[in-house]
C-alpha cells in the first residue's frame, strides 16, 4: 500500500492523470534505470532507491538525455574501474 501511495503522489506531482501518461511515465523510467544500471555493468537487480533519485535527478532536474547520462556512466567506470553514482553525478553536475 505504501509504495503505490508513494506512486500515485509522485504521479501527481509530475502532472500525470490519464493511464496513457502514466504507461508512458513508468515505460521512460524502467528504460532510464535499466540502461543506466547496464552502463555500470550491474545486472540481476532492481536498482536501489538512491540509485533512482540519482537518475531522477539527472533526467528531470538536470534535464539531460539518456545518450548524455551514459557517457557520464563510461566516463565513471573507465576513470575508477568500478560503478559510483557519486562520481557519475559530479560529472554530470559539472556538465551542467
Amino acid at each position: 500500500m505504501h509504495y503505490m501511495e508513494s506512486v500515485a503522489l509522485a504521479w501527481a506531482d509530475e502532472k500525470i492523470t490519464t493511464v496513457a501518461k502514466a504507461k508512458e511515465s513508468t515505460s521512460l523510467y524502467h528504460k532510464n534505470c535499466f540502461a543506466v544500471l547496464k552502463a555500470f555493468g550491474i545486472s540481476g537487480r532492481n536498482p536501489a532507491p538512491v540509485e533512482v533519485n540519482y537518475i531522477k535527478k539527472w533526467t528531470d532536474e538536470y534535464g539531460f538525455t539518456l545518450d548524455v547520462i551514459l557517457e557520464a556512466c563510461n566516463r565513471t567506470i573507465a576513470n575508477t574501474s568500478k560503478p559510483d553514482f557519486k562520481y557519475a553525478d559530479s560529472i554530470l553536475t559539472n556538465w551542467l
